[in-house]
């Protein structure tokens, strides 16, 4: 697709899709501001026509290397949903949104078709768009066929929970880590399935959640939201799926990060369980490198095979 384009032909039939809806169309390049955000007109078939056109160029073929499949087409994403949950007009400005927290006794918790936008509020802690927050063994939980788009704060979190399913949830233009499987170190047996993080932005300055010794101005963060990822987590052992991360802004795709972890929750590391991470791709992802009059660069920190990184541990 090029710039000016308004119709695009998917891989398959989009159901439930309808002329008014609202979709993100993933960037295929190094620069994760290249997703556009744009409205349906027209749904015939496999077909779809869009306003506004296209700015952007936007790569949908598969290719063939060494007997193998490659896909590096663009992800396509749905944010309209049957239920909405939004925080104020006036979010942005005041950096407080809507967010819903999960507390412990509370449930079951089965989460289906809902839109959250302007949500969490930035620069404090335990207030992001969707969480659970220190609520055990949660077996039968969910958020699935959701989306969190223009939010201020993250868009699903899992501190000291277990086996909860995050599943087909779009997380399109959201500040902070957008997905977190484990934000102490000691949950398990999560599982995030097919979920797309898409356009993942750093915090401004002055609003990480968690600033190094607790200096709001250090650029620091003791949950490296300096270089903020699509999928943040303290430990490996929860299911990661078929997950794709497309842009984040001078971040990383997956980060196991293990820094800052108390010492109670490093023996995890050492638990005899299985680790479940295939099917999960990366792209557009920029980091640190040369700044020009435009501000970033796409030249990569690590010469020809580093423009962002996939995986970072």
């Amino acid at each position: 697709m090029a710039p000016g384009d308004s119709r695009s032909t998917l891989d398959q039939v989009p159901v439930g899709w309808a002329v008014g809806d609202r979709i993100a169309l993933a960037p295929s390049g190094y620069d994760p501001f290249e997703a556009e955000e744009l409205t349906i007109t027209e749904v015939n078939g496999m077909e779809v026509g869009f306003s506004p056109p296209l700015q952007y160029a936007h790569y949908g073929e598969l290719q063939q290397y060494e007997g193998k499949t490659l896909d590096e087409r663009a992800e396509v994403a749905m944010l309209s949903r049957n239920i909405l949950i939004q925080g104020p007009e006036s979010a942005v400005d005041e950096h407080y949104g809507a967010h819903l927290m999960v507390m412990f006794g509370a449930g079951p918790i089965q989460v289906e078709g809902v839109e959250f936008t302007r949500t969490g509020q930035p620069g404090l802690q335990a207030r992001y768009t969707f969480h659970w927050h220190l609520t055990g063994d949660r077996e039968g939980d969910y958020i699935r066929n959701s989306s969190v788009h223009h939010a201020l704060q993250r868009a699903v979190v899992v501190h000291q929970t277990d086996n909860v399913l995050v599943e087909d949830v779009v997380a399109f233009d959201v500040q902070n880590h957008a997905f977190i499987p484990a934000e102490d170190g000691n949950e398990v047996d999560n599982t995030f399935k097919h979920n797309l993080a898409m356009l993942v932005r750093k915090p401004k300055k002055g609003f990480f959640a968690f600033p190094l010794n607790g200096d709001p101005e250090a650029g620091r963060s003791t949950q490296a939201e300096q270089r903020v990822a699509g999928f943040w987590m303290r430990n490996p052992h929860n299911n990661l799926i078929d997950n794709h991360v497309a842009g984040s802004e001078r971040g990383t795709g997956f980060f196991f990060d293990r820094r800052g972890r108390e010492k109670r929750f490093r023996e995890f590391d050492l638990l005899p369980r299985e680790i479940v991470f295939e099917g999960n791709v990366a792209h557009s992802c920029s980091v640190p490198g040369k700044l020009t009059s435009e501000g970033i660069s796409n030249h990569a920190l690590y010469g020809r095979v580093g423009h962002g990184h996939g995986l970072f541990i």
